[in-house]
């Protein structure tokens, strides 16, 4: 009598569940090629273009995706570019030639140049720090036939006294490199003394804002292609006419 009270109990159990019209959760949407977390390398290398860059820093890089920005840019210009990211949060040079993907990337394909910052590297070891990693990551690029550029970064604003010094650590250590300067650095400076009121700092005072990224990609794109004048690139909305205008100006003198 007690296996067959168990047995009818197990049965209603089995009908209840089966007979449950409540929704159920929905299943996980996993896509079958998903989008890489910041620190991967983005973007497939493109055989079409007409330049393959190769962005290797940290958030200063992928903050407001500047790679995708210096691609907007080369296509008001006219020119094809791909973009390939090597980004993690926080990383020097150093720690990417460590971990060994600036090697990797730059033997699985050709890219053009190599475009690559770190930190502001201010103080003295870390300016020493930034030469000796530029030069090791200037001769891999050579190996490979591939232009070595530095994107010279900025201080926190709170460490604005350091500005001078991150200038000078970048100009050194592109001048020790043999590297392509793309002073940002200098340029948020220059446009600044016509214009304090230009926000290139972001909400935390140290990552860039949108006008912080469009002027450093402006940079980046005027001394890949030496550019004399940046007429050719429309307006982004969110800037204004006199905002643009000085930042324009203020990265063809930087160069």
């Amino acid at each position: 009598m007690f296996v067959l009270r168990i047995a009818a109990f197990v049965l209603v159990i089995i009908v209840f569940v089966r007979c449950d019209t409540r929704p159920q959760p929905e299943p996980l949407n996993i896509p079958n090629n998903p989008q890489p977390r910041k620190g991967a390398v983005t973007n497939v290398f493109d055989n079409a273009a007409d330049i393959n860059i190769l962005f290797v820093g940290n958030s200063l890089t992928y903050e407001n995706d500047l790679p995708s920005i210096v691609e907007e840019i080369g296509k008001m210009d006219g020119v094809r570019i791909g973009v390939t990211s090597l980004t993690v949060g926080g990383f020097s040079l150093d720690d990417h030639w460590e971990k060994g993907t600036i090697q990797a990337t730059l033997a699985k394909d050709h890219y053009d140049l190599l475009i690559a910052q770190q930190g502001p590297s201010a103080l003295p070891e870390s300016q020493e720090l930034l030469r000796e990693s530029s030069i090791r990551i200037a001769n891999e690029c050579r190996a490979h036939d591939t232009v070595f550029g530095l994107y010279m970064v900025w201080p926190a604003l709170e460490r604005d006294f350091d500005r001078d010094n991150s200038i000078a650590s970048y100009t050194n250590a592109a001048d020790a490199a043999g590297a392509l300067l793309c002073p940002a650095g200098l340029a948020w400076k220059l446009a600044w003394r016509s214009d304090r009121s230009i926000p290139f700092y972001g909400p935390d005072n140290f990552h860039p804002s949108y006008h912080g990224s469009f002027m450093a990609a402006m940079v980046i794109y005027a001394a890949i292609k030496n550019k004399k004048d940046l007429d050719f690139i429309k307006k982004p909305e969110s800037i204004s006419e006199a905002h643009f205008s000085i930042m324009k100006n203020a990265a063809i003198n930087a160069l």
